[in-house]
């Protein structure tokens, strides 16, 4: 499952504030992402879906902080995971939107980074990549059931990219309270393992 925590630790992220304090915000699943370039009730433009995380520089609302107001306020009503707010028009942040915020659990954040487009493209890679794991974690159940060493060693091969008969296993966990990414970190034990394992430890941040 990937997270907000997942999300707003990409790189295409350079700084990312929260708004207001929303419990359990980054536990948030998202499972698609989606780029609010007008208003988002225009035209009955109801695309929006529970479980999105919204990219926005509330551009159409520029000047106009009633209408980035209601905005905001519409798309939490939708239930999105999250949204994020690039900083570039210097978005008008109510407080009606910070209380309705803490309120129902959509945390919203303003950024600074990558171009929507970025954005989107390196979040919906990682909700592939985390499908794609998926679908190898079913595998690995299904092997379960195999007693044949030679089956075993043929499917690990095809799921992980490894030959021979022996294959070294590692665990890792998030220390208790640390918001790092999940992704971050297995990213991060995967470059320091290719660098030949010298590293003493393994940073998450």
């Amino acid at each position: 499952m990937v997270t907000v925590a997942d999300i707003i630790a990409l790189p295409a992220f350079t700084r990312v504030e929260p708004i207001a304090p929303c419990e359990g915000a980054e536990r948030r699943e998202v499972r698609n992402v989606g780029i609010l370039d007008c208003p988002p009730d225009y035209n009955e433009y109801r695309v929006y879906k529970p479980g999105e995380l919204i990219l926005t520089n509330l551009g159409f609302a520029y000047g106009n902080p009633d209408l980035a107001e209601k905005s905001l306020l519409a798309m939490m009503r939708r239930d999105v995971s999250a949204i994020a707010i690039k900083t570039v028009y210097e978005p008008p942040i109510s407080d009606a939107v910070r209380m309705a915020s803490e309120a129902c659990g959509v945390p919203l954040y303003l950024y600074d980074g990558a171009y929507h487009e970025t954005v989107a493209y390196q979040s919906l890679a990682l909700i592939q990549r985390d499908r794609d794991e998926l679908d190898k974690e079913k595998a690995l159940d299904e092997l379960m059931d195999a007693h044949d060493g030679d089956r075993v060693r043929v499917r690990l091969s095809s799921l992980v990219g490894v030959t021979g008969s022996k294959l070294q296993c590692f665990a890792f966990a998030l220390r208790a309270g640390d918001t790092c990414s999940f992704y971050a970190m297995l990213d991060s034990v995967s470059l320091a393992m290719a660098g030949g394992g010298s590293e003493k430890g393994v940073p998450c941040h």
